[in-house]
């Protein structure tokens, strides 16, 4: 099996990948990216999926495509690719999914967390410091126990969409459980790291809108003392930037973070809402500054949620935490 490395998801991107598979390749799992309509199917088209995932409509490049409804088509560009029947695997939770007309030569798989009535559904679903645990019912396969080594619903969601992916394509339903139970997370996306007594969760790899909500929402589940969050901004959000940063403030309130370190020029609207509800909040001009706020508060117990665009860097403030 071949995977797409890093980001390399464009037109460039994907070639790359295409050109890796060997005679001796079963597998490939391409991501298709885009940034404006007409890319995804492009790549559809080179790639000639045997089965194509969605997994949301979110608003990452409306800036450029307008509204999560054009979003929506321009990522329904993969069925261009796909051959007739060919299984079209997709998030029962997502609104706008839902409302999307399908062209009639696909066959949409439909996965949900908790409706019973989807294709495939993850129920009775708990975290842990390990991960989740859910009840996955498959109207085709039956039920099973499930266990992952990633926290937070929204992994619980992928994990139901690769397993839709993988038994539609004929691989047995409890190999690709038990695939999912050992399965690694890659670069900074959730990766936990454990120094000097605290737990620093890595996932500075990308952030948007979504993604952000999700990360806090799974960190107020984490077992710690107390929760620190060091976040940056969202790029690429055009005119919903303003709104989108200022909800992540209520988020970080609602979701119970005791503290907050803010960098970037749109995350001030972050650091000015949380600290208008009471959280204790920093904006830090610099990488050393937030590192050095984060140093002189933690304590051993304590959990860090670091989170924002790739182009904020952040692992550079980690760089100095972990040196210190």
């Amino acid at each position: 099996t071949i995977k797409t490395e890093g980001n390399q998801n464009n037109e460039l991107g994907l070639p790359r990948t295409m050109f890796r598979i060997g005679k001796e390749t079963q597998y490939a799992v391409v991501e298709m990216g885009m940034s404006h309509a007409g890319e995804i199917e492009r790549l559809s088209k080179c790639a000639r999926p045997d089965v194509g995932i969605i997994t949301c409509i979110g608003v990452s490049h409306i800036g450029n495509l307008g509204s999560q409804e054009n979003i929506c088509k321009a990522k329904l560009e993969i069925c261009a690719g796909l051959p007739e029947g060919a299984p079209l695997v997709l998030n029962g939770d997502d609104p706008f999914l839902r409302k999307a007309v399908l062209p009639d030569h696909v066959r949409p798989v439909w996965f949900s967390l908790g409706d019973e009535n989807a294709d495939v559904c993850a129920l009775s679903i708990q975290q842990d410091e390990k991960g989740m645990s859910f009840v996955l019912e498959d109207h085709e396969e039956g039920t099973f126990l499930v266990k992952i080594p990633a926290m937070g619903r929204h992994n619980v969601a992928n994990a139901l969409a690769a397993y839709c992916a993988a038994t539609r394509l004929g691989l047995n339903a409890r190999r690709v459980i038990a695939g999912l139970a050992d399965f690694e997370q890659t670069g900074m996306r959730q990766k936990v790291v454990h120094v000097r007594g605290v737990d620093v969760i890595e996932d500075c790899y990308n952030a948007n809108p979504d993604s952000m909500k999700a990360a806090l929402a799974m960190f107020r589940e984490y077992p710690c003392k107390r929760r620190f969050a060091l976040l940056g901004d969202m790029l690429e959000l055009g005119d919903i930037s303003r709104a989108a940063h200022e909800e992540v403030g209520r988020q970080a309130v609602e979701n119970k973070v005791d503290y907050l370190v803010t960098y970037g020029e749109q995350a001030k609207r972050i650091a000015v809402v949380a600290a208008a509800k009471g959280l204790p909040t920093l904006h830090a001009d610099t990488y050393a500054q937030a590192a050095e706020a984060l140093l002189n508060k933690m304590q051993p117990g304590d959990a860090l949620l670091v989170k924002a665009s790739r182009g904020m860097a952040l692992e550079k403030v980690l760089e100095i935490f972990y040196k210190e």
